[in-house]
């Protein structure tokens, strides 16, 4: 099971890669990387990485982003739970606030637990809601999202971090 893991997030990250025409040529950033601290209701504490990507390219009048993760919790007792997820969610721009987006959206999550020598994986889906705040300063993004995955991990996770 691991290796389908490893499949799934690699797929989803080279699909997210490649940056499209349409966010080359409107100037935005069409990829972002970040790193993360987690906190589920049943994996408790973990760290990650995510990668976040416009969506333009396919929906070029909808401000849509990706956002692929691979997450790593220490539940503690010998358990090891790995998460790989990737989300649709599209970004609200509220114009009397051009430094906040809040965002909303849902997608699939992987979940592998091993406890000693049995494991189990599943996959199940997600909704999340979030909020970056942006600088016109700099390119680094604190965000902070709230997610419920339904059929996976069934938890709730509250995740914060920032994107490069």
């Amino acid at each position: 099971m691991r290796n389908a893991l490893v499949v799934i997030t690699c797929a989803a990250l080279a699909a997210s890669v490649h940056p499209t025409t349409a966010t080359a040529q409107t100037g935005r950033d069409p990829i972002r990387f970040g790193v993360q601290v987690n906190y589920g209701n049943d994996s408790e504490f973990g760290v990650g990485g995510r990668l976040r990507h416009s969506l333009q390219g396919l929906f070029p009048r909808a401000p849509l982003s990706g956002i692929a993760s691979l997450d790593v919790y220490f539940p503690g007792n010998s358990v090891t739970w790995i998460e790989a997820n990737y989300n649709v969610v599209y970004n609200f721009h509220p114009a009397s606030a051009p430094k906040v987006t809040p965002y909303a959206g849902s997608g699939l999550n992987f979940v592998h637990v091993d406890v000693g020598p049995a494991s189990d994986s599943k996959l199940g889906i997600n909704f999340l809601g979030g909020i970056e705040f942006r600088s016109a300063s700099t390119r680094v993004t604190p965000f902070a999202e709230l997610k419920v995955t339904a059929g996976g991990g069934d938890q709730l996770v509250v995740t914060g971090g920032i994107k490069f």
